[in-house]
């Protein structure tokens, strides 16, 4: 049995603003209930999400079909663990 420890769940929240490629319109479709669509038909999502380790794993997933916009401070740590990533290769 995992453990919210294990997963790094955690209860504090975060508003995330992001923007998803239009290429990815079945996985917003099927993963979010309110979205817009910018000028050029990508995806606007606003949410609020758990403030852990999952939160990073599971933006990453997207790959380069997403771009946190805010905040800031998660929009640089992605940067940051995309970096490390880049750096094993």
């Amino acid at each position: 049995m995992f453990l919210e420890r294990d997963i790094g769940y955690s209860n504090e929240l975060v508003h995330l603003k992001t923007k998803v490629n239009k290429k990815l319109g079945f996985r917003v479709y099927d993963e979010f209930q309110s979205f817009s669509l910018d000028d050029n038909g990508d995806f606007v999502i606003n949410l609020d999400f758990p403030l852990c380790e999952w939160l990073y794993g599971y933006l990453m997933s997207f790959g380069d079909n997403i771009e946190v916009i805010e905040p800031l401070h998660i929009r640089e740590e992605m940067k940051k663990r995309l970096i490390a990533a880049l750096n094993k290769y």
